[in-house]
Order: C-alpha cells, then structure tokens, then sequence
C-alpha cells in the first residue's frame, strides 16, 4: 500500500512542475520580426558587393549631374580599383594560420600575463618580451596610415554634408578632390599589389 501511494505523489509531484513549465512554454512570445539595428551600429562591417555597386551608381550619378567633365576619369578610377582589390584578393593568403606554441613558450606567456596583472611588468615591457621570445607583430604599425584615413573621412563627411544641403556649389568642389583621393588610393592599392608580386 505505501509503495503505491510513493508512485502516485511522485508522479503528481512531477505534473505539478511541468505543467507550468508547459504553460508558460505555450504562452512565450517569440520574436516575429528582426531586432532594429541602430544606426552605425555595425559601422566597421564592410559592405556587400550588391550595396557598394549601388553606393557606387550613386556617386556616378553624383558626378554626371554635377561635373560631367571627370566622368570618365571616375570610371577609370572605379574600375581601376576593382580590378586591384581582385587582384590583392587573389594574391592574399587565405587563413593565416597562428604557429602551435610549445609548452615551454605557452608558459612564458603565462608567466608575462600574470606579471602585467600584478603590476611587475607595464604592457610595453610586456610586448618586448614577446618580441623577444618571437611573438611580436612585424611590419609598419597602422598608426602611420591615421592621418591620411582621416582626410578622407573628414572629405567624405563634408561630400555627404553638401549633398544633404543640396548645396550644389560645394558638391562640384568636392567631387574632383574626391577623385584625386580614389587615384591616390588606387596608387597605393597597386604599389602593394607589386610588393606581392616580388
């Protein structure tokens, strides 16, 4: 007799906390449609071919309204560009893939990490040590390309300025220094392209 009623206020046991789950399952609201996205949110993500076609119709609509005479030379400078970052896409290595560390080295690091957090080492030591032990990046640093990225932002912001004001005027100012801007990148893109090559 007591092994049944065990069976029967466990089972009910059991009823009692999944039938609420099971409520409150069958009442959720799922979401039906995408999150909005706040505007430059994803700001850093680079554009799809489909939108940077459009951004690109876009300004060649720009420059034929505004200055049709550097029209061709906008084409050439667009088509020049694609043609180099297909190249530059082709000539770059697909995953660069980290070097195994052995568990000496793994330990180093460690120890290195440890050191900066209890505040024997300040970070610059800290990356000497890992140029030491082979570990730090080569190559130019990204800060010597700052002041120029920057023009061509503060460039590119004053262009959308102008188009928002619909000042005509500034637009046709713009678009020939916008120009030279794409050539100078498009020199850079090639020069690049033949430190690949060699």
């Amino acid at each position: 007799m007591s092994n049944w009623r065990t069976r029967v206020i466990s089972a009910a046991l059991a009823l009692s906390l999944l039938v609420p789950a099971a409520a409150f399952a069958g009442n959720a609201v799922t979401a039906r449609k995408d999150i909005p996205v706040k505007k430059g949110f994803a700001y850093h993500q680079r554009l799809d071919g489909e939108q940077r076609q459009q951004n690109e119709q876009k300004l060649l609509e720009m420059v034929s309204k505004y200055t049709p005479e550097i029209l061709g030379d906008w084409k050439n400078a667009l088509a020049e560009r694609e043609q180099l970052m297909g190249e530059l896409k082709e000539k770059a290595p697909v995953h660069k893939q980290s070097p195994q560390l052995s568990a000496e080295l793994k330990e180093k690091v460690e120890a290195i990490r440890k050191d900066v957090e209890n505040g024997k080492l300040t970070p610059e030591q800290a990356r000497e040590e890992f140029k030491k032990l082979g570990l730090g990046k080569e190559g130019p640093r990204r800060e010597s390309y700052l002041p120029s990225a920057d023009k061509e932002k503060q460039l590119m912001g004053e262009f959308r300025k102008a188009v928002e004001a619909n000042d005509e005027a500034r637009i046709k100012e713009l678009l020939p220094q916008l120009l030279k801007q794409l050539q100078e990148r498009n020199k850079g893109l090639s020069e690049m392209l033949s430190k690949t090559n060699q």
